[in-house]
């Protein structure tokens, strides 16, 4: 989005807050082995499979229009900002696909106005808006 005025939005979420508490603290899984030698155990074995690591491939970004543009806004928007999280938090905090249910049912964003939301950001001088 490029765009609008901010104010708060009202996502509607229903139910209440001790239905959905923040799963106990764990360490945090980086998908990193500690041994660089080391590597994750493979999802699906082949007999014929090859290993091979995928290499950087960096390119030369075009930062102008961040110069430009700075302020603007991202609204992390999901199952997953229920619970104060991340975008991850099914795959890196192992969260059961029952549990993850759970948020189904108190995710109910009735009152969602994308337009209202860039309106209020462009209002507000912001010049772009991620939703994740």
């Amino acid at each position: 989005f490029f765009f609008g005025s901010m104010s708060e939005p009202d996502a509607s979420v229903v139910g209440s807050d001790n239905d959905l508490q923040r799963p106990p603290s764990k360490k945090r899984n980086t998908g990193v082995p500690k041994d660089p030698g080391s590597s994750p155990k493979p999802a699906v074995r082949h007999s014929n499979a090859v290993s091979t690591r995928s290499q950087p491939n960096p390119t030369k970004g075009n930062t102008d229009w961040f110069v430009h543009d700075r302020f603007g806004m991202f609204i992390h928007w999901g199952l997953y900002a229920l619970p104060a999280r991340h975008e991850w938090i099914k795959s890196r905090e192992k969260v059961t696909d029952a549990a993850y249910e759970r948020y189904f049912r108190h995710f109910n964003p009735t009152r969602f106005d994308p337009e209202q939301w860039a309106e209020r950001a462009q209002a507000a001088g912001m010049r772009y808006m991620v939703i994740t």
